[in-house]
């Protein structure tokens, strides 16, 4: 079930991918790439990434996800398995750059 701290965490990172993916993929403003949001509901019935884009750089294709969690836990990891799983089986492609932040912006 999303939390306040869930939903802010992808209004601010909606409102401006190119920064979200500055800030947490370290992927540089001026980079020279295509970003467009994909689809996140990963599973119809119950699986949804807080953060999930399509990128394309010098004509390579990848996808770049990232998490905002709470508390660092090892069912936080277990959510992770299960994203990348479900983002691999959809998407089918083995380029993916999955983070998870936690609220201080600590990689965890």
């Amino acid at each position: 079930m999303p939390v306040p701290f869930d939903h802010s965490f992808k209004l601010l990172t909606d409102d401006d991918p190119r920064a979200a993916l500055a800030a947490f993929a370290e992927i540089p403003l001026d980079a020279e790439i295509e970003v467009s949001p994909a689809d996140r509901e990963l599973n119809l019935s119950t699986l949804k990434v807080d953060n999930l884009y399509r990128c394309r750089q010098n004509a390579v294709e990848f996808l770049i996800h990232f998490e905002a969690v709470s508390r660092s836990r090892s069912s936080a990891l277990d959510h992770q398995v299960d994203y990348v799983r479900a983002i691999v089986s959809k998407y089918r492609t083995p380029d993916l750059n999955e983070f998870a932040m936690s609220p201080t912006g600590r990689q965890v």
